[in-house]
């Protein structure tokens, strides 16, 4: 199942930036990451979403999703000079005092003009490989989980970065475009060796 996360779900959720297709982050991000989420959480402009699976103890948070509204000159920074893992460089100017993020106000003026950009934090893999039961589960979940978080926004354009040639792929199927492709940074810097960054978009003007 899925739901809205809670203060209580930091813990899982910072757990979750663990394994495949998951965002790197730089040590003095992953260290701050609890606060971070709190401050997401906070925020207007964020959405976040659990997905969690029933054991005889309870629910057990298996992974995440969630989009963050930034403001523009953020995606137009991105798009002047383009750089992996744009979400990690959202939370490291959020970390250092900066705000990437509308407020609601400025959600609100957007989503009655020109509409919003919407970057996508991807959701993990962990250790699953992509055709285990519990995988396709959530496949099944997150368009719903996203719908339920973004319906009646006016959304302008949807940024969703992923790390794996499977999950770029399947995307890809689903009518995101390729963006910009920093595969050949696997292996160097935050990057893991299984790692493959590639930027997906979808834009008004993509759609019927």
């Amino acid at each position: 199942r899925f739901r809205e996360a809670t203060a209580s779900d930091i813990p899982a959720i910072a757990a979750a930036f663990n394994g495949r297709n998951t965002l790197p982050l730089e040590p003095t991000i992953r260290a701050a990451l609890p606060a971070l989420l709190s401050r997401l959480l906070s925020s207007p402009a964020c959405t976040l979403t659990v997905f969690e699976e029933e054991e005889r103890s309870g629910f057990r948070v298996m992974s995440f999703a969630g989009g963050l509204f930034l403001r523009d000159e953020i995606v137009d920074e991105y798009l002047a000079a383009p750089y992996p893992a744009l979400l990690s460089s959202v939370l490291t100017r959020l970390l250092q005092g900066q705000q990437p993020l509308l407020t609601l106000e400025e959600i609100r003026q957007a989503n009655s003009n020109e509409g919003l950009a919407l970057a996508v934090f991807p959701i993990s893999i962990g250790r699953l490989e992509w055709n285990d039961p519990k995988m396709e589960q959530i496949r099944k979940l997150a368009p719903q989980a996203f719908l339920r978080a973004i319906g009646g926004y006016r959304i302008r354009a949807i940024y969703y970065e992923v790390f794996t040639d499977e999950v770029a792929a399947y995307m890809q199927a689903g009518g995101y475009r390729l963006l910009h492709d920093f595969s050949v940074r696997a292996g160097t810097g935050v990057f893991g060796t299984d790692c493959r960054p590639r930027m997906l978009r979808l834009t008004s003007a993509d759609l019927p």
